[in-house]
């Protein structure tokens, strides 16, 4: 896990095509898809109990992203960047009106209920663990307190995503 601050060094500067790619083979060799525990999942080897307890504090760590979306969008100055950056919000919360853009948070719910798992409990967040919370605590800490660039850069993970 890297941690500390990332030194200036007399490295050549990557194009941007070339820190994309730099980018796209650390998701591909550490991205949470090479997980042991996902690997199980996708091979539909966790019991009931197990798929319930990754969905809830799955849930959590979702619920989070719309809210760290809104610190971000708060502390930016340029408005060309917060008419990008809010769809982020609309994307995990949905629209009013919108059926067809209901969020990926009510998604996430229905998967929890699917589990087998009762929606307010999930929407409490009843039961998660601690270190989930923690770690949902911490990126809302983040994105307050680090500068403005790392707080986009936390939240870039999509170069990631299977495309």
């Amino acid at each position: 896990m890297a941690t500390g601050t990332v030194e200036a060094s007399n490295a050549p500067k990557l194009t941007f095509e070339e820190l994309r790619a730099a980018l796209r083979q650390v998701g591909e060799e550490r991205y949470h898809h090479k997980h042991p525990f996902h690997l199980l999942m996708h091979e539909g080897k966790l019991t009931r109990g197990q798929l319930q307890a990754w969905a809830l504090n799955r849930y959590y760590y979702q619920s989070i992203i719309p809210i760290k979306d809104a610190i971000i969008l708060s502390r930016a100055t340029d408005p060309s960047f917060r008419r990008v950056w809010r769809k982020r919000i609309v994307d995990h919360d949905g629209q009013d009106g919108d059926d067809q853009r209901n969020g990926g948070i009510l998604r996430w719910i229905k998967l929890a209920e699917a589990t087998g798992l009762d929606r307010d409990r999930v929407i409490r967040a009843e039961g998660i663990l601690p270190a989930s919370r923690f770690i949902g605590n911490e990126y809302l800490h983040l994105v307050r307190t680090r500068p403005f660039l790392e707080c986009v850069a936390s939240s870039l993970t999509e170069l990631f995503r299977a495309t």
